[in-house]
């Protein structure tokens, strides 16, 4: 993409009813300002459908894995990538305020600030990438009640203190979650 500037701040408007029934209220050209006319969205349930009288494809990787989507089924999905873009300022911690969501990418960016509290508030989460994006201060304990988080990276920031207690999810990440961020401890052996 190319996007500069601040995260938007209406994105923390979006709503996700949960389960089968997921739907985005609004539409793409109301809930962004002008320049952003897609973003990806992720949910596993819709792994293997394709709408064949729909163009846009959109390829969404998470958990190890990378999936590709397109067609109407764009609109159940909930996940967020603004990855590889030049977004910065601080990460609004209304984004918190996404509970339904599952995938949250916003990696590769020059983002400022630290980790907002709010993500423990995304009990569905099960990626959430912020590497290489500038941020600074400790990792919040409470992210340690994500406990659907399978896939997590904090790597190449400016993090510091001591890593979240293994327990939970956070007992499944390695130290490649973490390194890049020299001020940063952690006891993974």
């Amino acid at each position: 993409n190319s996007l500069s500037g601040s995260i938007p701040r209406c994105l923390t408007n979006l709503t996700f009813e949960s389960n089968y029934a997921k739907s985005v209220t609004g539409s793409k050209y109301d809930l962004f300002p002008p320049g952003i006319s897609q973003f990806s969205l992720y949910s596993s349930y819709f792994e293997s459908i394709r709408l064949p009288n729909v163009k846009e494809k959109v390829e969404f990787p998470t958990k190890g894995w990378s999936y590709s989507y397109d067609g109407n089924i764009l609109i159940f999905m909930s996940g967020i990538d603004f990855s590889c873009n030049q977004l910065t300022g601080k990460i609004p911690s209304k984004m918190g305020n996404l509970s339904e969501l599952h995938s949250l990418n916003v990696s590769h960016n020059n983002l400022t600030g630290s980790i907002p509290t709010t993500f423990s508030n995304l009990r569905h989460i099960g990626s959430l990438d912020l590497s290489y994006t500038n941020l600074n201060g400790s990792i919040p304990s409470e992210l340690t009640e994500l406990n659907t988080l399978v896939v997590c990276s904090v790597a190449h920031n400016n993090l510091t203190g001591k890593t979240p207690d293994f327990k939970a999810q956070f007992a499944t990440f390695n130290e490649i979650s973490y390194e890049g961020n020299p001020h940063l401890w952690t006891s993974i052996t």
